[in-house]
């Protein structure tokens, strides 16, 4: 009889302890998640009129220490520089709490990091990928005038 009851009691300790643990683990990424709906939704920039911006999702992962930022259309429309780049990441890890602003912090916007969309002619070091490459041409154009009289070489 001595056992049914601490048996009941042990179940009710060890499921009070884990939802405290679920419902404390929980609050950290609350907080996180308002912060970064405060930051987007407060971000005014000087450079360009881009509208309201938002925080569409966000992708915390404590054990590799990482948050993916994605923000609305509208926040990819400012131009970035990479002095306005550096920032806006300032900003964010001084607006979010405790340990989350040392994890390694990425923004996407549109899809893409907001470092990509600095003009490859404002970086540091430009990407020979983002340049023109051979544009010589050989073969049928492309396009034809369809009013010419005859059909020939241009």
């Amino acid at each position: 009889m001595f056992i049914k009851p601490a048996k009941k009691i042990i179940t009710s300790f060890l499921f009070l302890a884990v939802s405290t643990f679920w419902i404390s683990a929980q609050e950290p990424d609350r907080n996180v998640e308002q912060r970064l709906k405060d930051f987007f939704t407060n971000f005014e920039t000087s450079y360009a009129n881009i509208g309201k911006c938002r925080l569409d999702r966000y992708e915390l992962n404590h054990s590799k220490k990482a948050l993916h930022v994605y923000a609305n259309a509208n926040f990819g429309y400012q131009p970035f520089t990479p002095e306005n780049t550096e920032a806006i990441y300032r900003l964010l890890k001084q607006s979010l709490p405790g340990p989350v602003n040392y994890y390694d912090i990425t923004i996407y916007a549109d899809g893409k990091p907001i470092e990509e969309l600095i003009p490859n002619i404002l970086q540091k070091k430009q990407d020979k990928s983002r340049l023109w490459q051979r544009i010589d041409y050989k073969g049928a154009p492309w396009i034809q005038n369809m009013s010419r009289p005859y059909l020939g070489s241009v």
